[in-house]
Parts: structure tokens; C-alpha cells; sequence
């Protein structure tokens, strides 16, 4: 079978070593066995004043963390640093894309009691281009929800947990 890959997934940190080590080997083997090497970039340890443009040049951006809820509050300021690099990004309760502090806020103000809108955020994602989904960890359901709103688009799942 012959893979053709339209995107590019940058690997920053330092790889081999520390705590997700064994997740970023197996995230490595899969992506050998989906045919999807030659689409990594592994840019290693980056400085923090380069880190916006590393993170703009990647089309895919996954940030291995142990489950902890101490890494979980770390998300809405993963999602400050992809918007001041310049990646895209879907707002997951106005199904809108979002670009600025104030959007920011807002968003995660309403997160709190507001309903997510999948459905909506991936018509939003499919109406700007995006043809394929990635999904990380244990389970596919939102790969699952995906081929329910958007049947052509590509899906690839990674299992990082042993057993997952």
C-alpha cells in the first residue's frame, strides 16, 4: 500500500529521553506502520524564542503529557502558544476559528457552562481544507464522530498507553 501524506508533524523536545520516552517510541513505530515517517520532523530542543515559528511550520502538533489534572490546566496555555505561532485553531464552543487574546478568553469563559460543538467544528475544519484527522490515545471516538460528519475525510488512529 502506498501512503501519499500532505502534511507535516514537527516533534519538539528532547525524544528519546524522560518521561514520555516509551510514548514517543511508540508514536514513532506507528507512524512507521501507517507510512507516515517521512512526514516528521524531529526538531529537538528548541529555544523558546524560535519555538513559535518551529510550531507554525508543522501541520500537526501533539503535546505527550502524563493524564494529571495539573497538565490538564495546562491546556488553555498550549492553545495561547499555537495561536502566537499561528497555527489555526477551531474553538471547540463557537465552531469558529479564533485568533486573538480576547477570543481566547472568551472561549474559555464559555467552555465552562457552554455545550461543545463537534459537529459544527468539524464542518468548520472541513469548509478550510482540512481533509484528515489524527486521533492520540486509548479509544477512537472522536475519529468515529468524524467519519459520522465528514465520510471522505481521513482518519489515523495512535495508541500511546501500553494495552490501549
Amino acid at each position: 500500500m502506498t501512503h501519499h501524506h500532505q502534511f507535516e508533524a514537527v516533534i519538539v523536545g528532547a525524544g528519546g529521553a524522560g518521561l514520555m520516552a516509551a510514548d514517543s517510541a511508540r508514536f514513532r513505530q506507528q507512524l512507521a506502520a501507517a507510512g507516515l515517517s517521512e512526514a516528521v520532523i524531529d526538531a529537538g530542543w528548541v529555544e523558546l524564542a524560535a519555538l513559535p515559528a518551529t510550531l507554525a511550520a508543522a501541520d500537526v502538533g501533539l503535546y505527550l503529557m502524563d493524564d494529571t489534572l495539573l497538565n490538564r490546566a495546562k491546556c488553555p496555555v498550549k492553545l495561547a502558544d499555537m495561536l502566537a505561532a499561528g497555527v489555526p485553531v477551531v474553538a471547540n464552543v463557537s465552531a469558529r476559528p479564533i485568533s486573538t487574546p480576547d477570543e481566547i478568553r472568551a472561549e474559555l469563559k464559555a467552555q465552562l457552562t457552554a455545550p461543545v460543538r463537534w459537529t459544527d467544528s468539524v464542518r468548520a475544519l472541513s469548509a478550510a481544507g482540512v481533509d484528515a484527522y489524527v486521533e492520540v490515545g486509548p479509544g477512537d471516538v472522536l475519529l468515529g464522530l468524524v467519519k459520522r460528519i465528514d465520510r471522505d475525510a481521513r482518519r489515523t488512529k495512535f495508541e500511546l498507553e501500553p494495552g490501549s
